[in-house]
């Protein structure tokens, strides 16, 4: 390997750590970070989650130089990182965290980078300048979905609540890291030892060398799969169209006369000249002018007697126009109240609860997808208490607190559905 490759970097198998009674204990490296991994996320995290803690503990640690008072490269507190010691049978997930990541480091331009990280934000990280520190292009504001309405920490890097949600999403360690640290490269080291050979590939762990320290050389990893961005549902709106009224005539096509109180149907052609029946004496009407006598038609003429009401003058009684009657205006009726989403009632959400042991006050909190959920916890003693979540705002719109005054097994249960949580000294989440 050439060693003038300036991918090539020295990375430590120890790490000399302050404990707190002031003694310096030497440390394997990867037992190092269980115990970070443990004391920053818990051991209840989900495995993606655990992961990116992982690789920010390394990328921390292998360039950490924080007590060289006391010959020492990290201590135990919250000054460089938490750590404490934790065993494999009790935590196996924090372990394959860190087996699984062994040599992942992240890096920007070809140096590791500030792997910034803390609590829990108000849902959005802060860049670097916010918090007066220099400003650096990995460490921008983000925005996150820890659930939280508050900031717990200096909201620089990745929020930790905010990697758990993600995780649990079926979001990958290196999309939550690229999430948090904008623009890095995810590397993992291939181990060499100082000489030329090379160590074998299926060595599980570095090769110690007489110097203690080991070279890698750095290999990006692939990037994770883009989500196809899903296709947009368009509904179209109806017009409305006018509707043609149909006008009926305003006067009749043969209007009917009125003739010495009996009506003569009109006829098709003009009507004929009277004339009187061979048989049948002439008419003769007390009063009335004489009339000459009219010639015989062969047509003979049909009368009816129909009576029709008397006719108003014309003047009096204009013809209207038609009109058709004004629709009266329909109330619509309320919509019924619409019932929460099948996967949103409280059984459901029940059977969602997942739980995270937080360093922290003593207390039970969490937050769920919505207010007005009733919540009963039980305490060691049988004694039940209900609380309703949206009570605790800080935590989100179905967000709810409950102080606990001992430790001990209290029983959760909404909508039915029961869980049983070990309170030791810590801040038990829950959240649906």
């Amino acid at each position: 390997m050439d060693k003038t490759d300036e991918n090539v970097m020295m990375i430590p198998t120890t790490l000399r750590v302050l404990m707190p009674d002031g003694r310096v204990e030497e440390i394997k490296l990867e037992t190092y970070l269980a115990g970070v991994v443990a004391a920053e996320m818990g051991t209840e995290a989900p495995l993606e989650a655990l992961k990116a803690q992982a690789v920010a503990a390394r990328t921390y640690a292998i360039a950490a130089q924080r007590h060289p008072e006391h010959n020492a490269d990290v201590c135990t507190t919250e000054h460089c990182q938490k750590w404490k010691r934790v065993d494999p049978t009790t935590a196996p997930e924090v372990f394959r965290a860190v087996s699984e990541t062994w040599g992942i480091v992240a890096m920007h331009n070809g140096q590791l980078i500030n792997t910034f990280f803390f609590e829990h934000c108000d849902g959005r990280t802060r860049s670097a300048e916010e918090m007066h520190l220099p400003a650096l292009p990995y460490l921008r504001g983000v925005d996150c979905s820890c659930g939280f309405l508050s900031l717990k920490g200096h909201g620089i890097g990745m929020c930790k609540r905010g990697a758990i949600v993600m995780a649990r999403r079926n979001a990958s360690f290196e999309q939550i890291l690229r999430h948090y640290y904008r623009g890095v490269v995810i590397a993992r080291m291939e181990m060499e030892t100082a000489t030329t050979e090379r160590a074998p590939a299926a060595t599980p762990a570095p090769t110690e060398t007489t110097e203690g320290k080991v070279r890698a050389r750095l290999h990006k990893t692939a990037p994770s799969d883009v989500t196809p961005k899903p296709r947009r549902r368009v509904t179209r709106r109806a017009v409305p169209r006018p509707i043609e009224s149909t006008r009926l005539p305003t006067t009749l096509e043969a209007p009917l006369r009125p003739t010495s109180g009996a009506v003569k149907r009109a006829p098709a052609e003009p009507p004929a000249p009277r004339r009187e029946e061979t048989s049948a004496p002439n008419l003769i009407v007390p009063g009335a002018p004489a009339t000459p006598r009219e010639e015989p038609r062969p047509t003979p003429r049909v009368e009816l007697d129909v009576p029709l009401p008397p006719t108003p003058p014309a003047t009096t009684a204009p013809t209207p126009s038609w009109q058709l009657p004004k629709p009266e205006p329909i109330e619509a009726p309320q919509p019924a109240p619409t019932p929460p989403p099948a996967d949103e009632t409280p059984s459901m959400i029940g059977r969602r609860m997942h739980v995270d042991h937080l360093p922290g006050a003593r207390m039970i909190c969490g937050a769920l997808p919505r207010a007005d959920i009733v919540i009963l916890i039980e305490n060691p003693h049988g004694e039940n208490t209900v609380v309703y979540s949206g009570t605790a705002p800080q935590y989100g719109v179905g967000g709810f607190e409950f102080p606990v005054t001992e430790n001990g097994k209290y029983i959760v249960t909404i909508g039915g559905q029961s869980l049983a949580v070990q309170v030791q000294d810590d801040t038990v989440f829950i959240q649906a």
